[in-house]
């Protein structure tokens, strides 16, 4: 090549363009050695564009960060999906979030997914340190409105009388944007405060923000799980107080009758039953949430002292066993080994094990129908929950039926099943799906 082609092929403009699209510092570099136009007109160009680099460098800064974060938590949430915790919580630590709202719901999330982890596998998060930053961003919040600290005694005294919250007076719009999150958030952190044990003082600095965010938005707004938690932190702090309350039990039965995932209403009854001595029934409420949330704060060792107390201790053999399997299938995703410690405890003759029996069949059949692709289990799972008549898990049981009978082109049994379930659930959430199968049983039907 001869130097008019290699002079030619410098200032060219397809290859600054292939060059700043390549690596726009090469691109930069080679503009201002070969450009056509004069040197220093190259020179202007060269210091303008590193002065805007400078000045734009932030905002791609975060442009990446944010970018990175999206992924980090779409990664985490398929691992997730996948039963495979640890990795996901792995991934999700990657997340590096702006300060303020951001790195305390970052954190709050965190401490959750590391608590749901089993024991060995705790990083052992200061919650101190979550509490430091839930400070520094109420302080954020003070600065820009006007929020006022809340006399204790005022609020809770009344609250005792009969156990329901004052009027706030303020109307539906907040007084500035984010309050309904930022009160919901505080209200989870306070939860975690009280049944993590947490001292007193910390518990009342907590609650001292949660009332003050409170009285700027409507009385309605997240009224029951509020009252909840007065009577659970009255009932772990100072149980002279609430113990012996008229209403005390009706109240928070009518909590806990309000969904079966209202484990903070369950752990609050179990505490009161415990307190006075009523192990069974104590014993009761625990294992309504061990059976969904086995790693529920300290449940699992409540669970222990209640099968103490009652001198049926040879029954935590069941309760290790449930656990475990439940931490192969989640934390580790070893699905094989959690059916074959599940299927140990199915035979189980211990009272214990008649509470968690309809979970652990219910377990053992998603596992059998969606990963094992054995139907003949699964149905026979699902089929003992129905005779069983477990009304927490009965409508989920129908629609396993119906979709193993499905996939199986057993499609009058499929056909038996949908009817029985809009016999017994008429406003079923499976009612949408159910009729896209009906369909397709009768255009089967025609074609047939």
């Amino acid at each position: 090549m001869n130097n008019t082609s290699l002079d030619s092929l410098k200032k060219s403009s397809y290859v600054l363009i292939f060059l700043f699209f390549i690596f726009p510092p090469f691109g930069l570099v080679y503009y201002f050695l070969y450009g056509s136009q004069s040197l220093k007109i190259r020179a202007i160009f060269g210091i303008f564009t590193v002065v805007i680099v400078y000045f734009m460098s932030p905002y791609v800064s975060d442009g990446i960060n944010l970018y990175h974060n999206k992924m980090w938590l779409k990664m985490s949430k398929r691992l997730h999906s996948a039963f495979r915790y640890n990795e996901s919580t792995d991934f999700y630590k990657k997340i590096n979030p702006n300060k303020g709202l951001e790195s305390l719901s970052h954190k709050m999330t965190l401490f959750q997914k590391e608590m749901d982890l089993s024991l060995p596998q705790k990083e052992k998060y200061p919650f101190q340190s979550l509490l430091d930053i839930s400070l520094i961003y109420y302080k954020e919040i003070q600065s820009k409105s006007n929020l006022k600290s809340v006399v204790l005694s005022e609020v809770l005294d009344p609250f005792l009388i009969d156990l329901e919250m004052s009027k706030t007076g303020a109307s539906e719009k907040s007084f500035y944007r984010g309050i309904y999150r930022d009160y919901s958030l505080y209200l989870d952190l306070l939860e975690f405060s009280i049944l993590l044990n947490q001292d007193v003082k910390s518990v009342d600095t907590l609650l001292n923000q949660v009332l003050s965010l409170r009285a700027e938005i409507a009385s309605s707004y997240e009224l029951f799980r509020l009252q909840n938690l007065l009577m659970t932190y009255f009932l772990l702090y100072n149980p002279s107080k609430i113990k012996s309350h008229s209403k005390f039990i009706s109240e928070i039965g009518d909590y806990a009758s309000q969904s079966q995932y209202n484990f903070l209403a369950y752990y609050t009854r179990a505490s009161f039953y415990f307190l006075n001595k009523n192990y069974e029934l104590a014993l009761n409420d625990f294992l309504q949430i061990f059976k969904y949330q086995t790693k529920y704060y300290d449940v699992y060792q409540k669970i222990k002292l209640c099968l103490t107390e009652l001198n049926r201790l040879k029954e935590m053999q069941v309760i290790d066993d449930y656990s475990l399997s439940e931490d192969l299938r989640f934390s580790y995703a070893k699905i094989d080994e959690s059916l074959k410690l599940s299927k140990k405890i199915l035979k189980s003759k211990f009272k214990v094990y008649s509470k968690l029996m309809v979970e652990n069949l219910h377990n053992r059949g998603h596992i059998l129908k969606n990963l094992s692709k054995d139907y003949v289990q699964a149905r026979k799972h699902f089929q003992k929950i129905l005779k069983v008549d477990e009304k927490e898990r009965k409508e989920e049981a129908y629609f396993n039926l119906i979709m193993i009978e499905l996939n199986t082109k057993n499609f009058k049994a499929c056909e038996k099943y949908i009817a029985q379930l809009n016999e017994e659930y008429p406003m079923t959430s499976y009612k949408t799906k159910t009729n896209f199968i009906d369909l397709y049983l009768s255009i089967m039907k025609t074609i047939q």
